[in-house]
């Protein structure tokens, strides 16, 4: 890393490869995502690190596959929106 580092105000790629913990705001890793279905264009919620695969409400198509950290979406899933909470 460079030695002329604003600690203060560092930058959002500095704050994002640190520890959750050891950010200047702490903030997880983890959201909920939107996505949007491509075979029956149905909205579906579900949350980023999730441990089994998620199938569309409306058609039963596998949008997501578990990793052992955050998902990873299919061909049928479009992914329209990240964010923390879900009220």
């Amino acid at each position: 890393f460079n030695s002329l580092i604003d600690l203060a105000n560092p930058t959002k790629k500095y704050e994002k490869i640190k520890h959750k913990l050891k950010r200047l705001i702490p903030s997880p890793n983890s959201h909920f995502l939107i996505s949007k279905c491509l075979k029956c264009r149905k909205i579906n919620i579900f949350f980023s690190h999730t441990r089994v695969s998620k199938k569309c409400v409306e058609c039963s198509v596998t949008l997501t596959k578990p990793t052992g950290g955050k998902i990873k979406t299919t061909q049928n899933c479009l992914v329209l929106k990240h964010f923390y909470k879900i009220w």
